[in-house]
C-alpha cells in the first residue's frame, strides 16, 4: 500500500493531538470527583469514550480506495 506524505503527516497529527487531549483526562476526573465523587468523574470519561466510538462510524469508507 502506498501512502503519500500528507496522509502520513495527518496520521501523526491525529495521534499526537489525541495524546495531548488525554493528558487532561486525570485533571477532569479529579475536578469532577470533588463535586460528584469518583464515580461521577469516571462516568464523564466513559461518556466521551462512547461518543468517540459512535463518531468513528461517521467517517467515509476507505476500503479499496487509494488514500
Amino acid at each position: 500500500m502506498k501512502f503519500n506524505l500528507g496522509f502520513i503527516f495527518m496520521m501523526g497529527f491525529a495521534f499526537n493531538l489525541a495524546r495531548g487531549i488525554q493528558f487532561f483526562t486525570p485533571v477532569a476526573i479529579s475536578l469532577i470527583a470533588t463535586s460528584y465523587g469518583l464515580g461521577g468523574g469516571i462516568s464523564l470519561t466513559v461518556l466521551f469514550a462512547l461518543l468517540t466510538g459512535i463518531w468513528i462510524w461517521t467517517f467515509p469508507e476507505t476500503k479499496g480506495k487509494i488514500i
